[in-house]
């Protein structure tokens, strides 16, 4: 299948000769676009925590800037695999970027979350929820642009961005729930929300470096627009 094969392999002007065809730079502008959004959803949610003093919340809106980080690396990426002689390395390697930083950020949430369960204190749940749907929003629509994305733009980066949307959009259900629980008493529905986060942050975080470290080699072939 064709999004099975890396961007340089799928570029259309390959097939056509035609330079007209190649869509390389759209991949670069794909990611940074998600990362404006990611950065919205950031500032959103941040001016939200202010109010409600979340644990949950801030979990989600750190996976927010983690998420704007990784698109960020992933422009860099398309950018440097236009001429890499080795594109499939190179996805790796921004990607081995990525996932080490998600998980140093995951540790740091675990920290607060922790801090939290040993001193509960009060939070504002109806503020907690309108971070959290004001999360989900930014992730659907994220989704949305990155599902519409070319086909040869469809390789590996494009494939774990896609799985970090859905546990981002997983992360946001999670602070909605949380909310709702605690407006039902449930105190504890904060800290288990954020825990949550944590746990589908370091699920797919193992699943990226396992595939790093075990995936099959592809042939890529640097990409140097001789048409």
């Amino acid at each position: 299948m064709r999004q099975d094969l890396e961007h340089i392999e799928t570029c259309l002007s390959l097939e056509t000769g035609q330079a007209k065809d190649c869509r390389c730079a759209d991949e670069e502008k794909h990611y940074w676009g998600l990362a404006k959004l990611s950065l919205l959803g950031f500032v959103i949610q941040g001016l939200m925590n202010f109010q409600a003093d979340s644990v949950a919340l801030f979990a989600d809106m750190v996976h927010q800037l983690l998420d704007g980080g990784e698109n960020t690396t992933s422009a860099v990426v398309a950018r440097k695999a236009r001429s890499s002689q080795d594109e499939k390395k190179l996805r790796k390697i921004g990607g081995f970027i990525s996932a080490t930083l998600i998980f140093g950020a995951s540790l740091w949430i675990l920290h607060e979350t922790l801090d939290r369960l040993s001193s509960l204190k009060e939070i504002s749940p109806w503020w907690m929820l309108a971070g959290g749907f004001a999360g989900l929003a930014v992730g659907v629509r994220q989704f949305v642009k990155h599902a519409n994305a070319h086909e040869e733009h469809k390789n590996e980066t494009h494939w774990w961005q896609y799985w970090h949307l859905v546990s981002d959009i997983a992360g946001s259900i999670a602070v909605v729930a949380g909310a709702v629980s605690h407006m039902s008493g449930y105190m504890f529905g904060d800290t288990a929300a954020s825990l949550f986060v944590v746990g589908i942050i370091w699920v797919r975080v193992t699943l990226k470096l396992y595939n790093d470290f075990n995936g099959k080699p592809k042939h890529s072939a640097s990409h140097d627009h001789p048409h």
